[in-house]
């Protein structure tokens, strides 16, 4: 499912920023919306291309489509995400990112032992203000 996210974040030093990211997806057998936060570690900075890891946790609400019988219903989980990714400035207020992330969703309860894993892959523009 697509997922549409809107986020700002703060630069600490050169090589480390927090961000807060706000997303939400539309789906045809759920949709869900999510908060989380970031810290985003860019070991080479002036690179043309550079490379970032993220580290984050949040929050995830699952809203379940009717076309599902049995749908569970423990539907706000907090999650833990890391990622890879790369970006380049395209000028000195707008770059370009693209960036994958593995989530670990806590979903489990006392009759299901397992979390939920996702992969995300996403691109996208950053402006700064």
């Amino acid at each position: 499912t697509p997922v549409f996210t809107v986020f700002t974040g703060y630069s600490f030093t050169e090589n480390l920023t927090a961000e807060a990211h706000f997303g939400q997806s539309v789906g045809s057998v759920s949709s869900s919306t999510f908060f989380k936060s970031n810290l985003v570690m860019q070991p080479l900075p002036d690179l043309k291309y550079s490379p970032y890891l993220t580290l984050g946790l949040g929050k995830i609400s699952i809203d379940p489509g009717a076309t599902l019988i049995a749908a569970n219903a423990d539907t706000d989980n907090s999650f833990a995400q890391f990622g890879l990714g790369v970006q380049r400035y395209i000028s000195r207020s707008f770059l370009f990112r693209f960036e994958a992330n593995e989530y670990v969703i806590f979903s489990a309860t006392s009759t299901r032992d397992n979390n939920e894993e996702i992969s995300e892959w996403k691109f996208g523009f950053a402006v700064f203000f």
